[in-house]
Protein backbone atom coordinates (compact mmCIF):
# COMPACT_ATOMS: atom_id res chain seq x y z
CA UNK A 1 0.00 0.00 0.00
CA UNK A 2 1.27 3.32 -0.86
CA UNK A 3 -0.08 6.79 0.18
CA UNK A 4 0.85 9.52 -1.64
CA UNK A 5 1.71 12.80 -0.96
CA UNK A 6 -2.19 14.21 -2.35
CA UNK A 7 -3.54 11.61 -0.40
CA UNK A 8 -4.66 8.88 -2.51
CA UNK A 9 -4.28 5.24 -1.14
CA UNK A 10 -2.99 3.05 -3.86
CA UNK A 11 -3.25 -0.88 -3.38
CA UNK A 12 -1.98 -3.14 -5.87
CA UNK A 13 -2.20 -6.89 -6.20
CA UNK A 14 -5.18 -6.82 -3.68
CA UNK A 15 -6.44 -9.27 -1.46
CA UNK A 16 -9.80 -11.23 -0.26
CA UNK A 17 -8.03 -9.93 3.06
CA UNK A 18 -8.35 -6.50 1.93
CA UNK A 19 -11.87 -6.48 2.13
CA UNK A 20 -13.60 -3.83 5.19
CA UNK A 21 -13.51 -0.34 5.47
CA UNK A 22 -10.63 2.23 5.07
CA UNK A 23 -10.38 5.74 7.21
CA UNK A 24 -8.90 8.56 5.43
CA UNK A 25 -8.15 11.18 8.12
CA UNK A 26 -6.97 14.63 7.81
CA UNK A 27 -5.22 16.60 11.30
CA UNK A 28 -3.89 19.79 11.89
CA UNK A 29 -4.32 21.98 14.92
CA UNK A 30 -7.64 22.98 14.94
CA UNK A 31 -8.75 19.19 15.16
CA UNK A 32 -9.32 16.34 12.69
CA UNK A 33 -12.06 15.09 9.81
CA UNK A 34 -12.69 11.64 8.49
CA UNK A 35 -13.23 9.71 5.19
CA UNK A 36 -14.50 6.48 5.33
CA UNK A 37 -14.39 3.96 2.81
CA UNK A 38 -15.88 0.64 2.27
CA UNK A 39 -13.77 -2.14 0.12
CA UNK A 40 -14.68 -5.13 -0.69
CA UNK A 41 -12.81 -7.61 -2.83
CA UNK A 42 -14.20 -10.49 -4.66
CA UNK A 43 -12.63 -12.75 -7.18
CA UNK A 44 -15.14 -12.45 -9.57
CA UNK A 45 -16.08 -8.88 -11.06
CA UNK A 46 -19.41 -8.79 -13.04
CA UNK A 47 -20.60 -5.54 -15.24
CA UNK A 48 -23.57 -4.15 -13.91
CA UNK A 49 -26.66 -5.23 -15.33
CA UNK A 50 -29.69 -3.66 -15.33
CA UNK A 51 -32.90 -5.77 -14.03
CA UNK A 52 -35.71 -3.40 -15.69
CA UNK A 53 -35.71 -1.43 -19.57
CA UNK A 54 -32.86 0.30 -20.43
CA UNK A 55 -35.26 2.89 -21.14
CA UNK A 56 -38.55 3.89 -19.87
CA UNK A 57 -41.77 6.90 -20.39
CA UNK A 58 -43.97 7.13 -17.69
CA UNK A 59 -46.62 9.91 -18.23
CA UNK A 60 -46.30 12.62 -15.24
CA UNK A 61 -49.47 13.45 -13.52
CA UNK A 62 -49.55 16.56 -11.62
CA UNK A 63 -50.00 15.96 -7.39
CA UNK A 64 -49.42 12.32 -7.81
CA UNK A 65 -46.06 10.41 -6.08
CA UNK A 66 -44.23 8.96 -8.60
CA UNK A 67 -41.99 5.76 -8.47
CA UNK A 68 -38.91 5.38 -10.88
CA UNK A 69 -37.14 2.04 -10.36
CA UNK A 70 -33.63 1.03 -10.79
CA UNK A 71 -32.29 -1.48 -10.01
CA UNK A 72 -28.61 -4.00 -10.89
CA UNK A 73 -27.13 -7.03 -10.59
CA UNK A 74 -23.20 -7.19 -10.38
CA UNK A 75 -20.26 -8.13 -8.40
CA UNK A 76 -19.39 -6.75 -6.29
CA UNK A 77 -22.55 -5.01 -5.89
CA UNK A 78 -23.13 -1.50 -7.93
CA UNK A 79 -23.56 1.77 -6.51
CA UNK A 80 -26.84 3.79 -7.66
CA UNK A 81 -26.90 7.33 -8.46
CA UNK A 82 -29.64 8.90 -9.56
CA UNK A 83 -28.74 12.38 -11.85
CA UNK A 84 -31.57 14.40 -11.46
CA UNK A 85 -32.83 17.43 -14.26
CA UNK A 86 -30.24 20.37 -13.60
CA UNK A 87 -27.39 17.28 -13.79
CA UNK A 88 -27.43 16.71 -9.73
CA UNK A 89 -26.31 13.41 -8.42
CA UNK A 90 -28.78 12.05 -5.51
CA UNK A 91 -26.68 9.51 -3.75
CA UNK A 92 -28.96 5.95 -2.11
CA UNK A 93 -30.20 7.09 0.98
CA UNK A 94 -30.14 10.66 -0.27
CA UNK A 95 -33.34 12.95 -0.42
CA UNK A 96 -33.21 16.85 -2.15
CA UNK A 97 -36.19 19.22 -1.91
CA UNK A 98 -39.33 16.57 -3.44
CA UNK A 99 -36.80 13.65 -4.73
CA UNK A 100 -35.67 10.88 -2.11
CA UNK A 101 -33.50 8.29 -4.02
CA UNK A 102 -34.13 5.26 -1.59
CA UNK A 103 -32.28 1.82 -0.58
CA UNK A 104 -33.81 -0.03 -2.82
CA UNK A 105 -32.43 2.50 -6.21
CA UNK A 106 -36.50 3.45 -6.60
CA UNK A 107 -36.52 7.72 -6.61
CA UNK A 108 -39.18 8.98 -5.50
CA UNK A 109 -41.06 12.34 -6.28
CA UNK A 110 -43.42 13.95 -4.26
CA UNK A 111 -45.97 16.27 -5.17
CA UNK A 112 -44.63 16.38 -8.72
CA UNK A 113 -45.30 19.84 -10.49
CA UNK A 114 -44.99 19.95 -14.56
CA UNK A 115 -41.37 21.10 -14.14
CA UNK A 116 -40.41 18.07 -12.56
CA UNK A 117 -41.33 16.45 -16.47
CA UNK A 118 -37.93 15.26 -18.21
CA UNK A 119 -35.42 12.70 -18.62
CA UNK A 120 -33.66 11.38 -15.33
CA UNK A 121 -30.75 9.14 -15.06
CA UNK A 122 -30.19 6.40 -13.11
CA UNK A 123 -25.88 4.86 -13.07
CA UNK A 124 -24.87 1.91 -11.77
CA UNK A 125 -21.67 1.33 -10.90
CA UNK A 126 -18.91 -0.76 -9.73
CA UNK A 127 -15.33 -2.07 -10.46
CA UNK A 128 -16.31 -3.56 -13.66
CA UNK A 129 -18.15 -0.66 -15.39
CA UNK A 130 -20.96 1.48 -15.14
CA UNK A 131 -24.48 0.88 -17.04
CA UNK A 132 -27.42 3.66 -17.12
CA UNK A 133 -31.26 3.37 -17.34
CA UNK A 134 -32.70 6.27 -18.40
CA UNK A 135 -36.78 7.21 -17.21
CA UNK A 136 -38.70 10.46 -19.31
CA UNK A 137 -41.12 11.59 -17.42
CA UNK A 138 -43.98 12.95 -20.39
CA UNK A 139 -46.23 15.93 -19.24
CA UNK A 140 -49.82 15.21 -19.58
CA UNK A 141 -52.20 16.97 -22.26
CA UNK A 142 -55.56 18.21 -21.61
CA UNK A 143 -58.21 16.15 -23.20
CA UNK A 144 -59.24 16.26 -27.09
CA UNK A 145 -62.37 15.50 -28.37
CA UNK A 146 -62.28 13.12 -31.39
CA UNK A 147 -65.99 14.00 -32.61
CA UNK A 148 -66.89 17.00 -34.59
CA UNK A 149 -70.45 18.06 -35.75
CA UNK A 150 -69.44 20.07 -38.85
CA UNK A 151 -72.85 21.64 -39.22
CA UNK A 152 -76.19 21.48 -37.05
CA UNK A 153 -78.00 18.64 -35.60
CA UNK A 154 -81.53 18.38 -37.37
CA UNK A 155 -84.19 15.71 -36.02
CA UNK A 156 -88.12 16.03 -36.36
CA UNK A 157 -89.90 17.14 -33.48
CA UNK A 158 -91.04 13.58 -30.87
CA UNK A 159 -87.87 11.62 -31.72
CA UNK A 160 -84.61 11.07 -29.75
CA UNK A 161 -81.50 12.80 -30.28
CA UNK A 162 -78.14 11.38 -29.06
CA UNK A 163 -75.29 13.84 -29.06
CA UNK A 164 -71.50 12.28 -28.63
CA UNK A 165 -68.40 13.98 -26.72
CA UNK A 166 -65.61 11.04 -27.33
CA UNK A 167 -62.10 11.97 -25.68
CA UNK A 168 -59.02 10.66 -26.39
CA UNK A 169 -58.28 10.00 -22.54
CA UNK A 170 -59.79 8.03 -20.03
CA UNK A 171 -59.48 9.91 -17.22
CA UNK A 172 -61.39 13.14 -18.03
CA UNK A 173 -64.04 14.85 -16.49
CA UNK A 174 -66.97 15.66 -18.86
CA UNK A 175 -70.18 18.12 -18.62
CA UNK A 176 -72.81 18.88 -20.79
CA UNK A 177 -74.45 22.49 -20.45
CA UNK A 178 -77.84 22.75 -22.09
CA UNK A 179 -79.57 25.90 -23.99
CA UNK A 180 -81.66 26.44 -20.71
CA UNK A 181 -78.31 26.88 -18.80
CA UNK A 182 -78.51 23.60 -17.02
CA UNK A 183 -75.50 21.61 -16.29
CA UNK A 184 -74.88 18.02 -16.22
CA UNK A 185 -71.54 16.88 -14.91
CA UNK A 186 -71.66 13.48 -13.98
CA UNK A 187 -74.06 10.48 -15.63
CA UNK A 188 -77.17 11.32 -14.31
CA UNK A 189 -81.12 11.45 -15.57
CA UNK A 190 -82.86 14.75 -15.36
CA UNK A 191 -86.17 14.21 -17.06
CA UNK A 192 -86.28 13.61 -20.56
CA UNK A 193 -82.51 14.28 -20.70
CA UNK A 194 -79.72 12.23 -19.41
CA UNK A 195 -75.83 11.49 -19.85
CA UNK A 196 -74.60 8.00 -20.60
CA UNK A 197 -71.69 6.84 -18.60
CA UNK A 198 -69.73 7.03 -22.01
CA UNK A 199 -70.47 10.83 -21.98
CA UNK A 200 -73.10 10.89 -24.46
CA UNK A 201 -75.96 13.37 -23.99
CA UNK A 202 -79.61 10.98 -24.56
CA UNK A 203 -82.66 13.40 -25.05
CA UNK A 204 -85.88 11.82 -24.90
CA UNK A 205 -88.76 12.92 -27.10
CA UNK A 206 -87.30 16.62 -28.54
CA UNK A 207 -89.79 19.32 -28.82
CA UNK A 208 -89.09 23.16 -29.97
CA UNK A 209 -88.05 23.61 -26.60
CA UNK A 210 -85.19 22.04 -27.03
CA UNK A 211 -83.73 23.73 -29.69
CA UNK A 212 -80.65 26.16 -29.40
CA UNK A 213 -76.82 24.98 -29.04
CA UNK A 214 -75.50 22.34 -26.30
CA UNK A 215 -71.99 22.37 -24.63
CA UNK A 216 -69.74 19.28 -23.90
CA UNK A 217 -66.87 20.43 -21.69
CA UNK A 218 -63.93 17.30 -21.30
CA UNK A 219 -61.33 18.49 -18.63
CA UNK A 220 -58.13 16.89 -16.41
CA UNK A 221 -55.64 18.82 -14.56
CA UNK A 222 -53.87 20.18 -17.69
CA UNK A 223 -56.82 21.94 -18.85
CA UNK A 224 -60.06 21.40 -21.56
CA UNK A 225 -61.65 21.11 -24.66
CA UNK A 226 -65.18 22.43 -25.41
CA UNK A 227 -67.54 21.07 -28.27
CA UNK A 228 -70.58 23.07 -29.33
CA UNK A 229 -73.64 21.33 -31.31
CA UNK A 230 -76.16 23.34 -32.04
CA UNK A 231 -79.29 21.46 -32.88
CA UNK A 232 -82.38 22.04 -35.11
CA UNK A 233 -85.75 20.56 -34.46
CA UNK A 234 -87.88 20.39 -37.42
CA UNK A 235 -91.84 21.01 -36.25
CA UNK A 236 -93.63 22.99 -39.43
CA UNK A 237 -96.75 25.31 -38.29
CA UNK A 238 -99.80 23.14 -39.82
CA UNK A 239 -101.57 24.47 -43.07
CA UNK A 240 -104.72 23.36 -45.04
CA UNK A 241 -104.04 22.05 -48.39
CA UNK A 242 -107.55 21.86 -49.43
CA UNK A 243 -110.26 23.46 -47.49
CA UNK A 244 -113.96 24.31 -48.03
CA UNK A 245 -115.20 26.55 -51.01
CA UNK A 246 -116.74 29.76 -49.75
CA UNK A 247 -120.20 28.40 -50.31
CA UNK A 248 -121.23 24.87 -50.47
CA UNK A 249 -125.01 24.03 -51.61
CA UNK A 250 -126.99 21.52 -50.28
CA UNK A 251 -130.41 19.50 -51.53
CA UNK A 252 -132.91 19.00 -48.55
CA UNK A 253 -132.34 15.53 -46.93
CA UNK A 254 -129.25 15.24 -49.50
CA UNK A 255 -125.87 14.13 -47.38
CA UNK A 256 -122.91 16.42 -48.31
CA UNK A 257 -119.29 16.62 -47.10
CA UNK A 258 -116.95 19.03 -46.27
CA UNK A 259 -113.43 18.42 -46.84
CA UNK A 260 -110.69 20.33 -45.24
CA UNK A 261 -107.04 18.17 -45.68
CA UNK A 262 -104.33 20.14 -43.68
CA UNK A 263 -100.44 19.11 -43.09
CA UNK A 264 -97.85 20.10 -40.43
CA UNK A 265 -95.32 18.48 -38.19
CA UNK A 266 -96.27 16.75 -36.08
CA UNK A 267 -99.48 15.99 -37.73
CA UNK A 268 -101.87 17.98 -37.65
CA UNK A 269 -105.20 17.25 -36.67
CA UNK A 270 -108.14 18.66 -38.43
CA UNK A 271 -111.44 19.97 -35.98
CA UNK A 272 -114.78 21.30 -37.08
CA UNK A 273 -116.60 24.24 -35.81
CA UNK A 274 -120.53 24.25 -36.46
CA UNK A 275 -122.65 27.25 -36.36
CA UNK A 276 -123.76 26.44 -33.10
CA UNK A 277 -120.50 26.41 -31.66
CA UNK A 278 -120.25 22.64 -31.89
CA UNK A 279 -116.79 21.34 -32.54
CA UNK A 280 -116.23 17.74 -34.08
CA UNK A 281 -113.05 16.25 -34.79
CA UNK A 282 -111.98 14.93 -38.36
CA UNK A 283 -114.10 14.85 -41.40
CA UNK A 284 -117.34 16.59 -41.76
CA UNK A 285 -120.99 15.04 -43.39
CA UNK A 286 -124.12 16.38 -42.75
CA UNK A 287 -126.34 13.31 -43.58
CA UNK A 288 -129.81 14.91 -43.77
CA UNK A 289 -129.28 18.59 -44.04
CA UNK A 290 -132.20 20.91 -43.36
CA UNK A 291 -132.27 24.58 -43.05
CA UNK A 292 -131.26 24.64 -39.69
CA UNK A 293 -127.83 23.70 -40.74
CA UNK A 294 -127.27 26.86 -42.67
CA UNK A 295 -124.48 29.00 -41.38
CA UNK A 296 -120.87 29.10 -41.09
CA UNK A 297 -118.43 26.32 -40.79
CA UNK A 298 -114.82 26.75 -39.74
CA UNK A 299 -112.38 24.02 -40.24
CA UNK A 300 -109.54 23.92 -37.26
CA UNK A 301 -105.74 22.57 -38.75
CA UNK A 302 -103.41 22.06 -35.15
CA UNK A 303 -100.39 20.56 -34.04
CA UNK A 304 -98.75 19.76 -30.41
CA UNK A 305 -96.92 23.11 -31.05
CA UNK A 306 -100.25 24.74 -30.11
CA UNK A 307 -100.34 26.53 -33.61
CA UNK A 308 -103.35 26.48 -35.72
CA UNK A 309 -104.92 27.89 -39.04
CA UNK A 310 -108.35 28.00 -40.15
CA UNK A 311 -110.87 27.96 -42.92
CA UNK A 312 -114.33 28.36 -43.48
CA UNK A 313 -117.59 27.71 -45.59
CA UNK A 314 -120.43 28.28 -46.00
Amino acid sequence: MTVHRNGTLDIRSVRMADTGQLACIARNEGGETKLVFRLDVTDILEKPKLKSPKMESLLLTVGRTINLNCSFEGSPTPQLTWILLNGSPLLSGAQFNKFLHKSDGTLVISNPALSEAGTYRCLGRNAAGMVERTVTLMPGHKPEINNRYNSPVSIMNGQSLHLHCLTNTDSVHLAWTLPSGMVLNRPQRAGRYAVLPNGTLSIQQASVHDRGSYTCRASNEYGSSLLTVPVIIIAYPPRVTSGPVPATYAKRGVAVQLNCVAIGIPKAEVAWETPDRTRLIGSLIIQNPTMSDAGLYRCTARNSDGKRISSGGK
